[in-house]
């Protein structure tokens, strides 16, 4: 039995450090990826598809988008298991025309198809010791975190999967692939298939299992277009915009003009070092998104410093070192006040 197991789609969100423009492109071009889903479950002859929660990011979702979701559904045929996520809790799926389309929440506890029996993470002992037949397969699926207990979201099943074990736990919540045993059970996070923002870095996709009695094989498959990479360059031994910018390409070789680049310039610059930062960021526009954060700092000789005559800079420097302060602190202090005086932008 093959089951495609997503979650966390997020349909409809927004990324504000994007144009417009760009942002369009996202929301239509994950529209088509959610197609191809579809199409793949259907080609690859999945039995079953699950989505994990968080199917649509705001409750006031387009109806273009709605509809051409539950579109791919109905075309899918074959049953689309959901449970509902704390993104789209509050959404009303009373117009919900797609009869192989079966939500599970604190309300609808399972479902039952061919030999399967899918748990909403809701459900009561009281209704497992009933109805839980182990000679069957049994598949819990649940949004939330499970492993932090301070988390407003939350999800506690650890009592279920102590009483009973499930061939497979479909979760959502987490953004990131995560397998692991717990409890005895194989818990899944597919991670979200597509990135949002640059707290989403690494590969996205889905998760094909193939499970049956005692038997089970989870596999993660890449699956989104575009990915948002996080890049330290350390300009430290660089003088020149050529070596910088040489730097980073050399960084970004790992990257397709499709992603979403962010890099931080890391080390020290010496004080004649001309980093012409716009400039920099043009040389890399092909990208579908790039940004430069320069946390990098200027090196200051303080011994030069300390050597010049009638200098309001070696009078401060002389100041902060026969202070009371901590001598910790000294150093930043006096690296905070030369680029002050120099008229720098302040490395804070």
């Amino acid at each position: 039995m093959k089951i495609l197991h997503t979650a966390d789609l997020h349909l409809g969100v927004k990324n504000a450090k994007l144009s417009l423009e760009k942002q369009k492109i996202l929301k239509e071009e994950q529209l088509l990826q959610v197609k191809e889903l579809f199409e793949i479950a259907t080609k690859e002859n999945y039995d079953f598809l699950i989505i994990s929660g968080d199917l649509f990011h705001i409750k006031n979702i387009p109806q273009r988008i709605y509809n051409y979701f539950f579109e791919q559904v109905l075309n899918y045929g074959k049953p689309v298991i959901y449970i509902i996520g704390n993104h789209d809790e509050k959404l009303n799926f009373s117009s919900l025309s797609a009869p192989n389309f079966f939500i599970l929440d604190e309300v609808n506890k399972k479902y039952h198809y061919d030999g399967v029996t899918f748990w909403s993470a809701h459900v009561k002992k009281e209704d497992l010791k009933e109805f839980f037949d182990k000679t069957q397969i049994n598949i819990l699926l649940g949004h939330g975190d499970i492993f932090n207990e301070k988390s407003r979201d939350y999800l506690d099943i650890k009592n279920l999967l102590s009483m009973y074990t499930f061939d497979y736990v479909a979760l959502g919540h987490i953004h990131s692939y995560h397998l692991e045993d717990f409890y005895g059970c194989k818990i899944c996070y597919p991670g979200c298939l597509f990135s949002n923002g640059f707290d989403e870095c690494g590969e996205k996709g889905y998760v094909s299992v193939n499970v049956n009695k005692n038997d089970l094989l989870i596999n993660f498959i890449p699956f989104s277009k575009r990915k948002y990479v996080i890049k330290y360059c350390d300009i430290t031994y660089l003088k020149t915009f050529d070596q910088i910018k040489n730097a980073i390409l050399n960084l970004l070789k790992d990257c397709s003009f499709k992603d979403l680049i962010r890099v931080y310039l890391t080390g020290y610059f010496d004080e004649e070092t001309n980093k012409f930062l716009s400039v920099l960021k043009d040389e890399f526009s092909k990208y579908f998104y790039f940004e430069i954060i320069d946390d990098s700092k200027i090196k200051i000789d303080f011994n030069k410093i300390r050597n010049e005559k009638l200098s309001f800079k070696a009078e401060f420097l002389s100041i902060v070192e026969n202070s009371d302060e901590k001598e910790e602190n000294k150093n930043k202090i006096m690296q905070l006040g030369i680029e002050a005086l120099k008229g720098d932008d302040l490395s804070i």
